[in-house]
């Protein structure tokens, strides 16, 4: 997981899970006021079992820190689950999606969750052949909708390697505050409002 200095104090309140019934059992204890680092790197998880803990993650959404799930055989059934987990939560900072079998479908989810979240400034995603720029799009979109990220955010969406949040913020800002339309295009009536730190 990272580390940036402004995040020391709260980074040393968690607790790590690398196993689905350790986050689950971490995440479900209500005495303990830890957030969650799950570590579920390289473990090769079918959609069918890692569906427990995106449950408990959609019902306790801001228990978790660090979600660590490169590696792994995860679909876009996963993938929409993940997306209303990062919308609704206030504490996940860090996101690992890279080596899944995702889509252009949970890369868009994804974008738009961050409609809504302010706390993720570690994103990893694997790039997505021809629809690249769509979702570039969609992301630079995000932002524009909800320009609340520090400028030390990494989202990496081209290579695993290299942030792309500069390049992202950079055009957000040219194109300006996002239109009625755009708003409107991406809300949610029956959904959370943005939330800001």
């Amino acid at each position: 997981m990272h580390a940036h200095p402004d995040l020391n104090c709260v980074r040393s309140r968690t607790i790590d899970a690398n196993s689905i019934d350790a986050a689950i059992a971490h995440i479900n204890d209500r005495t303990s006021t830890f957030l969650v680092s799950i570590n579920l790197y390289k473990q090769c998880l079918l959609d069918a079992q890692f569906a427990r803990l995106a449950d408990c993650l959609l019902a306790h959404p801001d228990r978790v820190r660090d979600l660590e799930l490169h590696g792994n055989c995860l679909t876009d059934e996963t993938g929409a689950k993940l997306a209303r987990f990062v919308a609704a939560s206030s504490t996940i900072e860090d996101v690992d999606l890279c080596a899944n079998a995702f889509s252009e479908k949970t890369h868009l989810a994804i974008a738009s969750a961050l409609h809504e979240n302010s706390s993720v400034i570690w994103l990893y995603l694997d790039p997505v052949g021809p629809n690249a720029t769509r979702i570039f799009a969609a992301f630079a979109d995000a932002l524009r909708i909800n320009p609340s990220f520090p400028d030390y955010t990494v989202w990496c969406l081209k290579k695993s390697i290299k942030s792309d949040f500069k390049q992202l913020k950079s055009a957000a800002d040219a194109l300006g505050p996002p239109s009625m339309l755009l708003q409107l295009r991406y809300s949610r009536l029956d959904g959370p409002r943005l939330r800001h730190r």
